[in-house]
């Protein structure tokens, strides 16, 4: 038997620059001649082909043909297993995929929207509900909320991987419908606090994961940033209907029918998030085989730097983020705002946000979601500073409007740019989860944190909450930027 010659290694020509890719080429006959000469004789003609390994980004990037050259190209690395594995195929095209966006728009509304409209409860607890109690003591059940709504994650997606999103949608339903009558029964803090912080907040936080994994399952890569954004939206839509029709509920029907009518509108909306949002038909396949291992978790996720650097900026988006949305109303009232529009501040920065989640996203295609979610957090930043130099109600209201703009979009970007940090997009579920866990132990501290600055002085002290926020954003923008450079080092489009 002859052995099969080994062919050079062959040379790609990258941005005009020579890649030389040392391996060695895998032989693999593609025919077999047999042929008796003599009883014990036998002589084998094979013709070997090499196979080019794919990298990281490539096997991101799947449906990509070899031989296209552009110019966001990778040069090749190392060929990883694991991660050519678990490399998705190429998205489905027609109604199905974007009927799943449809469906994370009205759950994102349930969800998301439901925690940004938390502004015009803290407002009513601070002055009448529960008056006597601190700004710190209330936004504890904000940011009760805001932990689950990350935390949650940690269970939800491995359940989310091994059984696909209906199961978890229905517990969802099911725990908000439940959490808003138990608090419209209660009347002491501790009781607001768990029905509100902990059953509402585990119920959002359920439900949040669960249609943007799916979401990114079905938009590889294409479209993903607009489909991402269109579904983010809906939490802006959230914050408008919800912040208002809380108020106006407040002011004439009272606090307990207000929280029963909010448990009647989720039982009329989540039928459709749980009819809509679904696995793509390949993942349905897949989960077949992990139907009979156990869910776990994949802490070796944490061993790449990509991920943990991930982790490290959503952790340090929560804390820049959500404060300023805790206490926008009392900023507004603080400048001379009449209560109505103190309750309205928060519309307001919600209804400007919607432009920022779906337009961005948008322009992100031709621009690059990491280069625009980098701009884009540099501005949220620069107007957390511009906002120490407010004194009056209408530029309460300007800052509103802008902060709400640039962090609607930056919160987008950024959840696009987290699929690209995942080192095995078959745990895509698991790994999200474990990054959102470790960044709720954040959003736990984020209200209160902000109520600890506030109460530093006797009427707030505003310009310390807004410069704390402007420079956790400040390192959120370079963290960016370090991941960014990691994964390309010239500033060309990517993703």
């Amino acid at each position: 038997m002859t052995s099969p010659a080994k062919i050079p290694p062959p040379t790609y020509q990258i941005d005009d620059d020579q890649i030389l890719v040392e391996q060695l080429a895998s032989v693999r006959p593609s025919q077999e001649i047999s042929k008796n000469v003599q009883e014990d004789d036998h002589s084998l003609t094979a013709s070997a082909a090499t196979s080019r390994p794919q990298s990281a980004y490539e096997t991101f990037r799947p449906g990509r043909p070899e031989e296209k050259e552009d110019d966001d190209h990778i040069p090749p690395e190392e060929e990883n297993p694991e991660k050519s594995k678990s490399a998705p195929p190429p998205q489905a095209t027609g109604w199905a995929p974007w009927s799943v966006v449809l469906g994370g728009h009205i759950t994102m509304f349930l969800s998301f929207g439901f925690l940004n409209s938390f502004a015009a409860f803290q407002s009513y607890y601070f002055n009448v509900k529960l008056k006597g109690y601190s700004n710190s003591d209330i936004a504890w059940i904000g940011s009760m909320q805001t932990f689950w709504v990350f935390a949650a994650n940690l269970f939800v997606g491995p359940v989310f991987d091994k059984y696909g999103p209906r199961p978890l949608l229905f517990l969802a339903a099911f725990g908000f419908v439940f959490g808003c009558m138990m608090t419209s029964l209660a009347n002491k803090y501790y009781q607001i606090f768990l029905a509100q912080g902990v059953v509402v907040g585990a119920s959002l936080g359920i439900s949040f994961i669960t249609p943007m994994a799916c979401v990114m399952q079905w938009f590889h890569t294409k479209n993903r940033a607009a489909a991402l954004g269109i579904a983010m939206s809906g939490s802006s839509v959230g914050g408008v209907v919800w912040t208002i029709v809380t108020k106006n509920l407040l002011d004439h029907v009272g606090y307990g029918w207000t929280w029963r009518t909010l448990g009647f509108m989720g039982l009329a909306l989540f039928p459709f998030s749980i009819l809509l949002v679904r696995m793509p038909p390949h993942v349905i396949e897949a989960q077949k085989a992990l139907k009979a291992k156990k869910p776990e978790l994949s802490l070796d996720a944490f061993l790449d730097l990509n991920y943990t650097t991930m982790t490290l900026t959503l952790c340090l988006f929560v804390l820049g983020f959500m404060p300023l949305l805790f206490y926008f109303p009392e900023l507004a009232g603080y400048h001379g705002s009449s209560r109505n529009m103190q309750f309205y501040s928060i519309s307001i920065l919600n209804a400007v946000s919607f432009f920022g989640r779906m337009g961005m996203p948008i322009l992100s295609q031709w621009t690059g979601v990491w280069n625009t979610s980098i701009v884009c957090l540099t501005f949220t930043s620069v107007v957390a500073f511009c906002c120490m130099a407010v004194d009056s109600s209408e530029g309460a209201i300007v800052a509103a409007s802008f902060f709400g703009l640039t962090s609607g979009a930056a919160l987008s970007l950024i959840v696009s740019c987290v699929p690209m940090c995942i080192p095995n997009f078959s745990k895509l579920g698991t790994q999200m989860g474990q990054m959102f866990f470790v960044a709720s132990i954040c959003g736990l501290l984020t209200g209160s944190i902000g109520g600890w600055i506030m109460d530093t002085k006797k009427h707030g002290n505003w310009k310390a909450l807004e410069g704390y926020v402007g420079g956790c954003l400040l390192f959120v923008v370079a963290c960016l930027i370090f991941i960014r450079n990691r994964l390309q080092p010239n500033w060309r489009k990517i993703y």
